[in-house]
């Protein structure tokens, strides 16, 4: 074992408190910094590799599934207005909503299970800097789609935004 991966595992609980003190002081970039260190540190991980694949995986089937979804609001709420504009095409129109209001539900399924897989990826994780790191960015996701903008509204504003519809 080398000599820095042998000094991490021994100083590991005053790095973490050190992490814990610098986030508690608004440092929130230099916990991370060094959590990315102490994973340089470390030489021996097995399965580490797979189970970060994994979860980089799930986490960008989130974002698309995410982004479709939002796609899929606002071609519904299009062919809504359509509807409301001309009753002649209804029919159609009509038809063609009730099929985007399935695949909307799916998709609620998808996102769910695939929140609950990075869920189920991150317990399994390693305790280390890198499980740390990744709680701490999962938190931050959280708190800004909590508190500011909700993932799927920013989503559907991103794709507004690309399609020129938002002004």
């Amino acid at each position: 074992m080398p000599l820095k991966d042998c000094l991490a595992k021994r100083f590991e609980p005053l790095l973490r408190r050190l992490e814990d003190s610098l986030e508690y002081c608004g440092n929130l970039q230099k916990a991370q910094k060094l959590r990315q260190k102490q994973q340089q540190w470390r030489t021996y991980q097995p399965q580490l590799r797979e189970r970060f694949e994994s979860y980089y995986l799930t986490e960008h089937v989130l974002r698309c599934l995410i982004q479709r979804e939002a796609y899929l609001q606002i071609r519904h709420n299009t062919l809504f207005q359509q509807l409301n504009e001309s009753r002649s095409v209804a029919d159609t129109l009509v038809t063609e909503m009730e099929s985007i209001q399935k695949d909307l539900q799916h998709f609620n399924r998808g996102i769910w299970n695939a929140e609950l897989e990075i869920q189920k990826i991150l317990r399994n994780f390693p305790d280390g800097p890198l499980k740390r790191a990744l709680l701490n960015v999962q938190t931050w996701v959280d708190v800004v789609g909590e508190g500011v903008v909700v993932a799927r509204d920013l989503e559907a504003l991103n794709v507004q935004i690309i399609l020129g519809i938002a002004r």
